[in-house]
């Protein structure tokens, strides 16, 4: 092997960063799953409502960066007569765009769960298959107290 494939092989195998391809959980009902295509879909969910967010990721060395991507319906919009007056676009309820209608973005805008309800953390740094949020530039490494009981609970993510 030549020299040049020897530091090929070498760099790929020192400087490639971990890799962050799968589902992963925290202890409050959120779930992450990073897909090797580049995107990812979060959702949250406690007691009867719930919520999701789609979008892209980037990986800087050892920091997740996401980005959402919202997912628009478009909503024909009909005066008194059922006369077309204009379109305009709404967040999905669901991960397909379509066209709807009043009653339909009505009864979805007052379920209990829904698009972007309750958005994911944009920066996670990842060691050993976990996914630790960064905020204002720090880990999130402090317990939080459980909704229910007193009991604290680590806040990142755990891989699947």
């Amino acid at each position: 092997m030549s020299k040049i494939g020897i530091l090929i092989l070498l760099t790929l195998v020192c400087f490639t960063g971990p890799e962050p391809a799968g589902t992963y959980a925290d202890p409050f009902g959120a779930e992450i799953t990073i897909r090797p295509d580049g995107t990812f879909k979060y959702s949250w969910h406690f007691d009867m409502t719930g919520s999701w967010t789609s979008g892209k990721w980037e990986l800087h060395g050892d920091t997740l960066k996401l980005k959402k991507i919202p997912v628009y319906d478009t909503l024909t919009i009909e005066n008194q007569d059922k006369r077309y007056i204009k379109d305009s676009l709404v967040l999905s309820p669901d991960q397909t765009s379509n066209r709807c209608t009043n009653i339909e973005f009505l009864s979805s805008t007052i379920s209990s769960g829904g698009q972007n309800r309750k958005l994911p953390d944009t920066l996670y740094y990842i060691r050993k298959d976990k996914l630790i949020a960064i905020k204002n530039g720090k880990l999130q490494t402090r317990k939080v107290k459980g909704f229910w009981t007193g009991k604290k609970y680590r806040p990142w993510y755990v891989k699947k």
